[in-house]
Formats: structure tokens, C-alpha cells, sequence
């Protein structure tokens, strides 16, 4: 989230010419990546989802992207720490309804 604080100008610059594009691409490749990291790392600690991972990775990185656009597009109004502290609740949300209780 640092790096959207330090160059924020020129991401919300390139996100409204080119959101369907190449930056995108990558933008929405990283954050997957960080989420199949975090499962895999539950997987390996005995965690286990009642829902297609597949879905469920796709799903908060398309979310995630998403909101990172709208803050870009709306000018951040919340600083990168709230919007972080935001974007981890609902990421513990998701996780937390998705863990199979036994």
C-alpha cells in the first residue's frame, strides 16, 4: 500500500486510461498471488475452506482490485492505512465464513 501513497497521482493516472489493460493485468496477478500464498500457508497449518478455493481467491482479488480503483477514482480520501485496515477486515470476514468448523 506504500507504493499506491507514493505514487498515487500516476496510478490513478494510468488506472482511468488503461483499467481494462495491461497494468491491470499485473495489478489483479500480484494481489492474487499474495492471496494463494495466504491459503496455501492455512492449507499447510491444517486450515481447511468450505468453498471452492479457486472462487474464493478470484473473488477477493477482483474485490480487492476493485476497491483499490474506486479509492484511486474518489480522489483517496481515506488514507492508505484505513484503506488497508479495511480491505484486511473483510478479508479476515471472508476467511473467517469460509473455514470449515469441525
Amino acid at each position: 500500500m506504500n507504493f499506491l501513497k507514493n505514487n498515487r497521482n500516476t496510478i490513478q493516472s494510468v488506472l482511468n486510461i488503461t483499467y481494462y489493460g495491461e497494468v491491470t493485468i499485473i495489478v489483479y496477478n500480484q494481489l492474487y498471488k499474495g492471496i494463494e500464498r495466504q491459503v496455501d500457508f492455512d492449507i499447510r497449518y491444517g486450515i481447511r475452506f468450505n468453498i471452492d478455493l479457486e472462487v474464493y481467491m478470484e473473488f477477493l482479488a477482483g474485490g480487492i482490485l476493485r476497491i483499490i480503483y474506486a479509492w484511486l477514482k474518489q480522489g483517496q480520501k481515506q488514507s492508505v492505512d484505513e484503506l488497508t485496515l479495511e480491505i484486511v477486515k473483510i478479508i479476515n470476514g471472508m476467511r473467517e465464513t469460509h473455514i470449515k468448523k469441525f
